[in-house]
């Protein structure tokens, strides 16, 4: 089964934990080949992302948006959804 594209780094480092901490990859040949080639995945996908800086977003108010592949630390639509929630706020402060 595939990852939907919204939720592709959550479900699989959820597999990957599982792999880490529960698989034995001596159970079969082909498990063994398979740990090999996700041995093989795990440095490219970390020469990959490695000093991109993944470390200092800041969670997005929404869940899934651009600002990790902009670079920006918010997306425009929550930097939109921000400034008027601050809006907000400030109205019912002077009310």
């Amino acid at each position: 089964m595939s990852n939907m594209s919204y939720c592709r780094f959550q479900n699989t480092a959820s597999d990957l934990a599982d792999c880490l901490y529960d698989g034995d990859p001596m159970s079969s040949a082909d498990e063994m080949e398979a740990a090999k080639h996700l041995l093989s995945l795990c440095r490219q996908f970390v020469e990959r992302f490695e000093g991109m800086g993944l470390d200092r977003y800041k969670p997005c108010q929404r869940r899934y948006c651009d600002a990790i592949t902009t670079g920006a630390e918010y997306c425009d639509d929550c930097v939109e959804d921000m400034a008027a929630e601050a809006e907000e706020e400030a109205e019912g402060q002077e009310a």
